[in-house]
Parts: C-alpha cells; structure tokens; sequence
C-alpha cells in the first residue's frame, strides 16, 4: 500500500512540474553580429527541442525581423522588427534555431521568441 502511494506521490508532482513548465513557456533566442563590410556575419543560437506543437506567444529583441529553421531548412521568416504576425503561429515537434535580421547601419541584432 505504501509503494503505491509513493508512486502516487511521484506522479502528481511530475504532472505539477509538467503543467508549471507548459504555463511557462519555452524561449528561443538568437543574436546576429555584423562582420566586416557586410561580410562574415556571426549567427548564435542555442537549439531548442519541443517534443510536442507549441505555440508561438511572444517576440522580442533589436531587429529588423526573423527566421526560424529546423535544421538546415527556413521554416519561418518575418520581416518587421519583432514582427506581430509571428504570435499565433505553431511550430510542430523538432529541434529549431532563430536568427534576427540587422537593422540598417545596425553592428548586432537580437531576438527572443517565447513558446507556449
């Protein structure tokens, strides 16, 4: 009787982490440096894994819109600064990057993309 309240236990609290996790989100961000004369551009991003679809509830960041791939492919682009037209659009399960475009005369850029 004990075990199967431990694992009672056990389950509850993995479903409570689980929904916490989901309630807060999952951020994807990016940076974009310029290099020389327009060349040689820097592109950072830390993969992000979603299991399930995921929403996308917020942009932020310095720049002149974004893309996201999965792998080597674009799988989304915008072109305005934090462009609004990107809330509201899901990403399938997979493995994503996000890089922001560079403002004109702009030496770096930054985006932000919060899923949910």
């Amino acid at each position: 009787m004990k075990t199967i309240w431990s694992k009672l236990a056990v389950f509850v609290f993995t479903c409570f982490v689980s929904l916490q996790l989901a309630h807060a989100g999952v951020t994807l961000s990016g940076k974009q440096t310029a290099g020389s004369a327009g060349s040689n551009a820097k592109l950072e991003c830390t993969a992000v894994t979603v299991s399930s679809p995921m929403t996308i509830s917020a942009v932020s960041g310095s720049n002149e819109g974004f893309w996201i791939q999965q792998g080597s492919s674009t799988v989304m682009k915008f072109y305005k600064s934090n462009d609004p037209s990107a809330v509201g659009q899901k990403l399938q399960a997979g493995t994503y990057y996000v890089y922001p475009n560079l403002k004109k005369g702009s030496s770096a850029a930054t985006v932000t993309v919060t899923l949910k």
